[in-house]
């Protein structure tokens, strides 16, 4: 995608350049030669037009306007292709617009100051306002194509959800397809939850490729957090089940976790014996801000021993969010949980809930990515990565352009075989175990779509 884009930047560039020494070129005739010019062109379009008995003076008259016309055109295509470069860069267009005429009317000028120096040519503050409406008009039709383009290629990329459907049926593992059976064919949860245990170990943690992009069978706080998520998801989060106790029960031990920064870690030291993403090797002390310790915490408040340690992780967490600090998409995961566990189990004398949630909505906004080109293409937070069928309350004024431009692209996105793809390598050695796992993601990535793609979200 960064190579196609590329491309278009140079052409674009290429095309920029062309016209500015054709109007560099059309601008060093002397005046002789440039009214010859202009004059023989006008004689043609006066003969084509059956105008053979018109007089010398309306000759010159229509010489000036097709000179002026001319001009126009000249940059009008300026305009349009300078904008085009400009837009590649995905500069909003209120910025692009006003840096792209800005552009033009400085080489309008520029040439203008070039005629005064050619032979029998004139400089004219004139011509300087009409090559500058000329580019506004070529911005303008630039930006009238593009939306033309869109709305043409819009109904094409609808998705084909029965397409879909039948790419998660038969490629998808036990456990997905268990999970797409509660969604979608109103089976109960116990499915999920019987093949959610088989990746849980003696030690009540999760390991054993839950999370496809390491096979690391050792318990991790990581893969312990999918499986609560994936509970929280299925509204199975029973305190008084196995699964939910032996999850506690790992939780409580501290494996793999810090007690100096009071954080579970991200990446575990066993990972690297294992084949993995280059992501999920320890790096320092294995912490990341405060993924999954944040969710983690909550859980153990709310099904575990609740202690001042919990809270305090919570606490601290929370003036993460409060002092602006930095939050990834997978972050805001692990804090939608967090605030969803705290408030259905009425728990508010931690943090205040309500300021929770207010900085929280602010959070998804601004780590959403807004550059729609991005989705599916590289590794950005979309909005289905965080709405697919789920914390819908957190969907203010400002994401529903962003899912509605999403759903609006994902029969683009969608593959031939009715499924999505993954948008990362693991840039490590096991090219054959990325190869499974990427296998294993994309049925996963396709029931997001599926319930991402029935989100109504009004006006």
């Amino acid at each position: 995608m960064k190579t196609r884009i590329n491309y278009i930047r140079i052409a674009y560039f290429t095309a920029t350049l062309l016209i500015m020494l054709a109007v560099f070129m059309f601008s060093a005739q002397s005046g002789d030669s440039s009214g010859e010019t202009s004059m023989n062109i006008t004689q043609n379009v006066s003969q084509h037009l059956f105008l053979d008995d018109i007089s010398r003076d309306t000759l010159e008259f229509f010489e000036q306007i097709i000179r002026k016309l001319a001009h126009f055109i000249e940059f009008a295509a300026l305009g349009f292709f300078v904008f085009a470069f400009t837009d590649t860069f995905r500069i909003k267009r209120k910025k692009a617009i006003p840096i792209s005429l800005a552009f033009s009317s400085v080489y309008a000028l520029s040439d203008e100051i070039h005629q005064y120096f050619v032979p029998e040519r004139a400089c004219r503050l004139t011509d300087v306002l009409l090559d500058s409406a000329g580019a506004l008009f070529g911005i303008f039709m630039f930006i009238a194509v593009c939306e033309i383009i869109k709305k043409s290629k819009g109904k094409q990329m609808e998705m084909d959800k029965n397409k879909a459907i039948q790419f998660v049926i038969q490629n998808a593992r036990p456990l997905e397809l268990a999970i797409y059976k509660y969604y979608f064919e109103n089976e109960s949860n116990q499915a999920v939850i019987d093949e959610l245990s088989k990746f849980q170990n003696a030690d009540g943690g999760f390991g054993n490729a839950l999370e496809p992009d390491f096979f690391n069978p050792n318990s991790s706080p990581i893969a312990t957090n999918d499986a609560i998520i994936t509970l929280f998801h299925i509204n199975a989060l029973d305190e008084d089940s196995d699964i939910v106790k032996g999850i506690v029960r790992y939780l409580a031990s501290h494996d793999s976790f810090n007690e100096d920064k009071k954080r579970w870690l991200f990446a575990i030291d066993s990972n690297i014996d294992f084949p993995h993403a280059i992501w999920w090797e320890k790096k320092g002390d294995g912490i990341s801000k405060f993924n999954p310790s944040v969710s983690l915490a909550a859980f153990m408040v709310c099904y575990g021993n609740r202690t001042s340690l919990y809270e305090e992780i919570i606490k601290e967490g929370f003036e993460h969010l409060q002092t602006g600090g930095e939050v990834s998409g997978d972050d805001i995961n692990c804090y939608l949980l967090a605030y969803k566990l705290l408030s259905q189990n009425c728990i508010d004398d931690i943090i205040d809930i309500k300021v929770f949630k207010d900085l929280l909505c602010k959070a998804v906004e601004n780590c959403i990515c807004k550059d729609i080109e991005k989705y599916g293409v590289e590794y950005v937070p979309m909005p289905s990565v965080i709405f697919a069928g789920r914390y819908l309350d957190f969907i203010t004024p400002e994401i529903k352009p962003l899912i509605a431009a999403e759903k609006d692209i994902l029969g683009k996105l969608q593959m031939e075989d009715g499924g999505f793809d993954i948008t990362w390598k693991w840039y490590t050695q096991y090219p054959v175990e990325y190869e499974q796992a990427r296998a294993w993601w994309r049925p996963r990535i396709t029931i997001e779509k599926l319930l991402f793609n029935e989100i109504q979200i009004g006006e």
